[in-house]
């Protein structure tokens, strides 16, 4: 009975070795892997798809106020980018390039960045380039994310991280109502194959509303910015709560 007992406590002690080996085994291949992190900006343009009919007849506003130097989304950039890099980074299994290594590539450096006006043009962190994840429609080796694995090759990975706002209609009678800002932020990464293993799009309402006036928003520097950095901050809130879990996932994938 007590050689049946003690060979039972044996084996159970072995399993649970091997099991606690292969767990650490997994753990550490995961966190060895390095991915590059190739773009971190945010978009000046306002979405309007969430509004009744897209409303493109105020289109103008909305270009008048991208090129007023008083929309300034540089703080909301600021904090984004603080937050992803001394918090939300924390709960990849795997570990970022150093920024320098990926800035300071000479064929990052090289990288031509897409035609835009300059109003447009997406506010971008220092040193990093504006570029977007390529889809089926391109050819495979013109990717953005193809392109980067050539650039980066003992990455096992590329990552991509922006921003964007759009107005979304809160309430809405007769063309009557309100109208909110929405920030959403993008996360994007792809395996050295460049296919997607991991995508966030996560997204935060403001608080504060415009008024909606036959079905378009009344826009100004003045009402649209402060409603911006309230649905930016709250996203950056969410998101502590919300990103841990969904982290995770990406080493496994990876």
């Amino acid at each position: 009975m007590m050689t049946s007992f003690y060979k039972k406590c044996t084996l159970t002690c072995v399993l649970l070795v091997c099991f606690t080996l292969a767990a650490n085994t997994i753990f550490a291949q995961s966190g060895d892997k390095k991915v590059a992190l190739t773009t971190f900006f945010v978009d000046r343009q306002i979405d309007i798809s969430g509004l009744p009919d897209n409303n493109k007849s105020f289109v103008s506003s909305i270009m008048a106020m991208s090129k007023d130097t008083n929309f300034n989304l540089t703080p909301m950039l600021a904090s984004f980018k603080k937050s992803f890099f001394e918090e939300y980074s924390k709960n990849f299994t795997f570990s970022l390039l150093p920024e320098t290594e990926v800035t300071e590539n000479p064929a990052y450096k090289a990288y031509a960045e897409p035609d835009m006006m300059d109003y447009i043009r997406p506010i971008v962190a220092d040193g990093y380039k504006i570029m977007y994840p390529g889809s089926f429609l391109n050819k495979k080796e013109n990717r953005a994310q193809n392109e980067m694995l050539e650039v980066f090759p003992t990455a096992d990975g590329v990552m991509f991280v922006f921003m964007r706002y759009g107005f979304y209609t809160k309430a809405a009678i007769g063309g009557l109502g309100a109208a909110g800002i929405r920030a959403t932020c993008h996360i994007w990464l792809y395996n050295r194959e460049g296919k997607a293993v991991f995508k966030v799009n996560e997204g935060a309402t403001s608080k504060g509303t415009v008024a909606l006036v036959a079905g378009i928003p009344v826009v100004s520097v003045e009402k649209i910015l402060p409603l911006c950095k309230d649905a930016t901050e709250r996203l950056l809130e969410d998101l502590q709560d919300r990103l841990p879990k969904m982290a995770k996932k990406a080493g496994e994938k990876l």
